[in-house]
């Protein structure tokens, strides 16, 4: 009598076996973990760049025209320039916050401020920029009657700026880096450079790693992509 072989597959085989669909399973979700953090990678980024990019049109705009008077003419009279606006001031935040600072102009030369509000009103405008307690970057034109503060940018952590105030005489010219208390003289400020921390409104897979801050601190990783970017403005009109 013959006895059948037994059909099936034994126990090492079943293991094996498993194992192998284990590992295809890992190298799947590690591929799909990685593509979707480079999706929200690549989403952060654009996010920053949709942030940063409006921003800095609007300050380099703004630059040129902050400190430009305005042309005034009469009958009979000399054409001469309206009354000079000092182009920048500047406040230091308290402590490790944010600074504010404000460009002023001429209405007559640019007549929208920085909300694009293009309305009649005082012959001067003078857009304030601040950080609020909600993390977004803020600006309205203070010299306009009931104007409010309103959102230029989101998760914008932290707002620092520094200021090049020129000193000396013309034939000796000196220029120094100073904080907005250390100036001394503000229509010889001839530039300024902003830097602004910003970050992702949710956080991503992996997360970021840590980076340097505007104030030389260290920013812990905690999920969120993060970059620091800076930006620096001439101001044409400053005193020379």
């Amino acid at each position: 009598m013959t006895t059948a072989r037994p059909q099936g597959l034994a126990l090492a085989e079943t293991l094996v076996g498993l194992a192998l669909g284990l590992g295809v399973m890992l190298l799947a979700w590690q591929a799909w973990a990685g593509l979707r953090w480079t999706l929200q990678s690549l989403r952060a980024a654009t996010a920053w760049e949709q942030n940063a990019r409006p921003l800095a049109a609007l300050w380099q705009q703004l630059s040129d025209q902050a400190g430009s008077g305005a042309l005034q003419t009469a009958w009979g009279q000399d054409a001469r320039l309206s009354a000079y606006l000092g182009p920048i001031t500047g406040t230091d935040g308290a402590g490790t916050q944010g600074d504010s600072f404000t460009l002023s102009q001429e209405r007559a030369g640019f007549p929208a401020d920085c909300q694009g509000n293009q309305l009649t009103g005082p012959v001067a405008l003078s857009n304030q920029f601040k950080l609020s307690s909600k993390q977004e970057l803020t600006c309205k034109d203070t010299q306009r009657s009931g104007s409010l503060f309103q959102a230029l940018a989101e998760r914008v952590e932290d707002l620092q700026v520094l200021y090049v105030q020129r000193s000396g005489t013309l034939a000796d010219p000196r220029w120094q880096w100073r904080s907005a208390s250390q100036v001394t003289d503000w229509s010889r400020v001839q530039g300024a450079e902003v830097c602004l921390r910003l970050a992702s409104p949710l956080k991503i897979f992996q997360g970021s790693d840590s980076l340097t801050g505007c104030q030389g601190e260290t920013v812990a990783r905690d999920g969120r992509y993060r970059k620091v970017w800076r930006g620096f403005w001439r101001l044409p009109h400053a005193t020379p």
